[in-house]
């Protein structure tokens, strides 16, 4: 089993080691991947630890996340956080926003908006397009979370 050890700077002994997890079925990465880096994923003011874990050729991406706990002093994992797949980060608004493509040249989708709250993904949005093979045409699903005023 693979282990992946955290340091601070100038520390000889790992703040820690990033093994909550069975490395095993860890795709490489391809070639100029983003695949291991520190990103602020719940917007607290800590880096946090993504690492790629699994991709495919339509620019799927699904990876492991460790939260950085600032009074434990300790990157803990997240399987919420893991659980989203590929994101960008806004943080002017505090969201997160992801993708991934089914098939049908990027016509099956799927698009989900989250803000974090109790430092989790929350979805507020989310577009899901299939292929409908009876009707032979493309159903588009879209949520959209409403305020607590309405």
């Amino acid at each position: 089993m693979a282990t992946v050890q955290v340091f601070l700077v100038d520390s000889t002994q790992p703040l820690r080691s990033l093994d909550n997890f069975g490395f095993m079925g860890m795709e490489s990465p391809y070639r100029g991947a983003d695949w291991f880096r520190a990103v602020d994923i719940n917007f607290d003011g800590y880096k946090d630890i993504y690492m790629m874990t699994s991709w495919g050729v339509t620019g799927n991406e699904i990876g492991c996340v460790w939260l950085y706990d600032p009074p434990a002093r300790r990157f803990e994992f997240s399987k919420d956080f893991s659980a989203i797949g590929k994101f960008i980060l806004d943080p002017a608004t505090n969201t997160i926003t992801t993708g991934g493509v089914g098939g049908h040249a990027g016509r099956i989708f799927r698009m989900i908006k989250y803000t974090v709250e109790d430092n989790r993904p929350v979805p507020i949005f989310d577009v899901l397009q299939t292929w409908d093979t009876e009707r032979n045409k493309y159903h588009c699903v879209v949520k959209q979370r409403q305020s607590d005023d309405n």
